[in-house]
Order: structure tokens, then sequence, then C-alpha cells
């Protein structure tokens, strides 16, 4: 697990920004989330909205990520917008799955 300067380091560097949502109950919902949130960063450039789902009901999970294009743009959101929303900084996405451990030995 990293440390906290390593979570500060990918931070700092983080294009994307962590928004919580109310959950939804159906895909309507979520479309219309999504298109709230586009709307509302739309000021800032050009940006992706993912909202993560639960796998077996397909309703949110309750946050979403924008992605911009340039860190520059993520600042000026964030700067604008994190006054009315919790709106936090998205840590990066990590290199792949964790290695599986190790095997006990035989009894």
């Amino acid at each position: 697990m990293p440390g906290k300067a390593a979570v500060a380091a990918n931070e700092r560097e983080s294009q994307t920004i962590h928004v919580p949502i109310p959950t939804t109950t159906n895909d309507a919902d979520r479309r219309t989330a999504e298109a709230d949130l586009r709307a509302l960063f739309a000021p800032f450039g050009s940006a992706k909205v993912y909202i993560p789902l639960v796998y077996k009901t397909k309703t949110s999970r309750g946050f979403a990520f924008v992605s911009f294009s340039g860190r520059p743009n993520a600042e000026r959101a964030m700067a604008a917008l994190k006054r009315d929303r919790k709106l936090k900084w998205a840590a990066p996405k990590r290199d792949g799955p964790k290695a599986p451990a190790a095997a006990a030995p035989p009894a």
C-alpha cells in the first residue's frame, strides 16, 4: 500500500475528480445524472463522466468520476465547484490486479 507521500503525489498529478451523487434506481436516472454532470463541468473544458454501478442491481454506487484532458481544466473545475459539492481528487488507476498471495506450504 502506498504511503501518504505517494498518494499526495498521485493526487497532484490527477486529472480526475471524484464527485458524490445520489444513488439511482434505474438506468434512466443514471443517464440523466451523466448529462447533468457533463453540463455542470462543461464550462471547464471537455470532460468524460463515469458513474460506477453496483454489479447485481445496476444502480449507482453513489459517486462519479469526471476526467478532464488536462490538469489545469480539472483544477479550475475543482476551485469553482468544491464549495457547493464535496469534490476530491481521484487517485489514478492502479496498474492492474494485485499479485496473488503465495500459497501456504503443505502441512
